[in-house]
């Protein structure tokens, strides 16, 4: 049962129609990033919390058991035709299988934090360590000394506490809002 991918195209174009669906792209992008198996209920929490912009919890239960219903009844037995998860209803897990591992989701857009202050905070540091190198050897007296390094230390502070703020904002937003991804089929 379920689909090989073939040199044809065929099944590569069965997996892409049926990854169509965004609950059913978030269900495999959970199982790769999770340990390939997961406990239906995680993956409701998941995929509720994902689509509402909140965090796991805090879904109401009516849109919580509107997930549950259109997993249990459509997505998941789709992904199984099609091979690309297994659901077990006595144990009510998902797992991946060989053929889901295969198929990767990569984000549409850039996943990653904007990080352009690291460039300043690297800089920072660099002129407060030339700044200890040059005390030590002599070339700046030791008022001027400690006036310039208190200075660059609150701006590195500032300028990391930035960068910080910038990062912890894109975790959070990554988190309660699922991407949009990518379809890639290793076909070998």
């Amino acid at each position: 049962m379920g689909v090989q991918i073939e040199p044809d195209g065929a099944a590569l174009e069965q997996i892409r129609k049926a990854l169509r669906n965004m609950r059913r792209r978030y269900i495999l992008y959970y199982l790769n990033h999770s340990g390939g198996a997961a406990r239906i209920d995680e993956l409701v929490d998941r995929i509720a919390a994902w689509e509402h912009g909140t965090a796991s919890g805090e879904v109401p239960g009516r849109k919580r058991d509107s997930v549950y219903s259109s997993l249990y009844q459509t997505h998941l037995p789709k992904l199984e035709q099609i091979g690309l998860v297994r659901y077990d209803a006595d144990d009510k897990r998902v797992s991946i299988t060989e053929v889901g591992e295969r198929v990767s989701l990569r984000c549409a857009a850039n996943g990653s934090p904007d990080c352009r202050y690291l460039a300043s905070i690297v800089g920072l540091d660099a002129l407060v360590l030339a700044l200890f190198v040059l005390r030590q050897v002599g070339a700046v007296a030791a008022r001027t000394f400690f006036g310039l390094s208190a200075a660059l230390i609150v701006g590195l502070s500032l300028v990391a506490l930035w960068q910080f703020h910038v990062v912890r904002s894109w975790k959070r937003r990554y988190w309660r809002r699922g991407p949009d991804y990518i379809l890639d089929v290793d076909e070998n």
